[in-house]
């Protein structure tokens, strides 16, 4: 199993946990994890995950990941495919676009895409470390 397949079915884990609806998983953390559904077809469903939290005023992400699920003929994902990354702190902001990700046209931008599939597959890890996938509140 590839790191994308690997991806695929942790995150269909997580949406079976939220539900067929946009969630939030709160924790003791000032740090929340939401899920957004945004399209889906036969073939795909992109969702946005987030950890979010406000600074001042200011909403803070680390990171934000937009995510295309590919399905095949049964309806299973397959494929977790990462389009877009965010990273915004007090103190930093990285923004990577996958290269899959149409909607980017800046190559600058594209440089590190190779390794939104192993940050996506951590961020995961970390997710269920930190209890927002076996301890939160929905």
């Amino acid at each position: 199993m590839n790191i994308r397949s690997e991806n695929a079915a942790r995150i269909k884990e997580i949406l079976d946990m939220i539900g067929p609806e946009n969630a939030s998983v709160h924790t003791q953390s000032d740090w929340v994890f939401s899920v957004y559904y945004s399209e889906s077809d036969e073939d795909s469903l992109t969702i946005e995950m987030c950890l979010s939290s406000d600074f001042g005023g200011d909403p803070l992400f680390d990171p934000l990941m937009r995510i295309r699920l590919t399905k095949d003929a049964d309806g299973n994902y397959t494929e977790a495919i990462p389009l877009y990354y965010l990273s915004q702190t007090p103190f930093y902001t990285e923004e990577i676009y996958s290269e899959d990700n149409p909607s980017c046209y800046d190559p600058a931008l594209t440089k590190k895409a190779d390794e939104l599939d192993s940050r996506l597959a951590e961020w995961i890890v970390m997710l269920k470390a930190q209890g927002y996938l076996n301890g939160g509140t929905i």
